[in-house]
């Protein structure tokens, strides 16, 4: 039985290792899509900006401003998407900034401050494991099995530990 609970353990201990040795390509392409999403929408903001400037206003602001408190609905809506846009333009380029950080563990920070689940998902949908062997992905997954191990080892004791203190023969109420 003893040799399943270690050869268990060692499968355990590997699968994480091989996992968290993804993380760094996986923040590369996350970065990537991100940069690209955040072009795309500097871009709308371009043209709206274009906008107020053929209206003669003096800033996207004042636009949003005279849309948002026009009478018609359709304006009014269209200066909250406008709006929006911009306050998620700030957000991704605050992500991008983060993320450009040569450190790892910096990346991996920002990727928790800043995240953007739909690009998350739609980045871990389109991603195609590799082993990529560089020191931060050894590194990288390395510290994270051994983390992985010592949680499940943490859950483990807890458990038993538990399981004793409920026995029946050592119920003092018994």
């Amino acid at each position: 039985m003893r040799f399943f609970v270690g050869m268990f353990d060692r499968l355990l201990f590997a699968a994480a290792f091989i996992i968290a040795m993804q993380l760094p390509q996986y923040i590369t392409l996350y970065q990537q899509r991100l940069d690209g999403f955040l072009q795309s929408n500097q871009q709308q903001l371009d043209h709206f900006q274009s906008m107020a400037h053929h209206q003669q206003l003096p800033s996207l602001t004042v636009l949003i401003q005279k849309m948002k408190s026009s009478h018609e609905k359709i304006t009014q809506e269209t200066g909250q998407l406008i709006e929006q846009t911009r306050e998620q333009n700030q957000h991704l380029h605050r992500a991008v900034n983060a993320l450009n950080h040569q450190n790892l563990l910096s990346q991996i920070w920002a990727l928790i401050r800043y995240p953007e689940p739909k690009l998350l998902s739609a980045t871990l949908k389109d991603y195609e494991p590799g082993i990529a062997l560089t020191l931060p992905a050894l590194s990288c997954a390395f510290i994270a099995a051994i983390l992985f191990m010592l949680i499940k080892h943490f859950l483990i004791h807890l458990l038993t530990r538990k399981r004793r203190w409920f026995d029946s023969s050592r119920n003092p109420l018994r």
